[in-house]
């Protein structure tokens, strides 16, 4: 499924003439970030499955901000594939280990692929009338053993020492190896593409 999404981007540090040390390092708060997934059924018996939100618990980064600066010019993100956690609310407790045993032994493959890694390699934006930066963020993204380049638009802004990033992209499971859940005979299945949506605290 997912990973998100962002190791230090070396190539867009390069791009901007900056070197590593002259920017300013912020790590990613996980205990004041949001993160997650939402997967799809699809089907000929489609309403008797059910849309899954899936929320990324454990996971670690970094942005690096030129001086002066409210745009990053580089993004990691480092997500523990174990942490995903089912929170819908209507699914039963039994059904809702078995979907998440499924997921990390099945799909993610937790045991062969423990982390979902993404990496900046481009960072392009431009200050908006609210005082915010709108982004367009390139970069590479690992996720359960395949690199796939990853393109998407997130709004960031800065408050003192910390930076609020917030955003959305889809990715296809078949991009990355993973052959979709399904159940009866293929009568219910989970869609290839996933919907993340991501609001990220750093600080410095």
């Amino acid at each position: 499924m997912l990973a998100a999404v962002v190791g230090c981007g070396f190539v867009a540090l390069a791009e901007n003439g900056l070197a590593a040390q002259e920017t300013i390092r912020y790590e990613l708060d996980a205990g004041k970030s949001q993160f997650s997934v939402m997967a799809y059924s699809t089907g000929l018996l489609k309403t008797f499955g059910h849309d899954h939100v899936i929320a990324i618990r454990d996971f670690t980064g970094e942005t690096h901000l030129a001086p002066d600066s409210d745009l990053p010019v580089s993004v990691t993100i480092v997500i523990r594939a174990g942490s995903l956690t089912v929170t819908d609310k209507n699914v039963s407790e039994s059904d809702r280990r078995k979907i998440e045993g499924d997921m990390h032994g099945k799909v993610l493959e937790t045991n062969l692929y423990p982390q979902i890694v993404f990496r900046s390699t481009r960072i392009m934006g431009q200050k908006t009338p609210k005082g915010a930066a709108h982004l367009q963020i390139t970069g590479d993204l690992t996720l359960h053993g395949v690199t796939r380049p990853i393109h998407f638009e997130a709004e960031a802004e800065r408050h003192g020492n910390q930076v609020r990033t917030s955003g959305a992209f889809s990715i296809r499971q078949t991009d990355h190896k993973i052959k979709p859940i399904s159940v009866a005979g293929g009568s219910v299945r989970v869609k290839d593409e996933l919907s993340c949506h991501f609001e990220v605290l750093a600080r410095h």
